[in-house]
């Protein structure tokens, strides 16, 4: 089965190092339960490479979101998963010292 989806850049990013968070942070998504998109916001307190994976609920990876360098920061993007199946997933932040 192919899923076909479509990942859009993020929506707003403040990256000014006197304003970075104090922890890693991925919050709630909203609107969830979402049809088809939703907003995910996470916070970055250093920088770094980062990665940001969309997992279904048997645990199989769905989608990479983020997998780059990423500046301190807060961070705002939208998930359109408008093909795929109705159900739960879940969202995982990695960073070099945050896991």
């Amino acid at each position: 089965m192919m899923l076909n989806f479509k990942i859009v850049d993020p929506v707003g990013v403040n990256s000014q190092s006197e304003n970075a968070p104090e922890e890693f942070r991925l919050h709630q998504n909203y609107p969830n339960p979402f049809n088809p998109s939703t907003k995910i916001t996470y916070d970055i307190p250093r920088s770094g490479n980062v990665t940001l994976k969309i997992y279904n609920a048997s645990g199989n990876e769905i989608s990479t979101l983020v997998n780059e360098y990423k500046p301190a920061g807060y961070y705002v993007l939208e998930f359109n998963g408008r093909d795929l199946p109705s159900g739960v997933y879940y969202a995982k932040l990695k960073a070099e010292t945050f896991l």
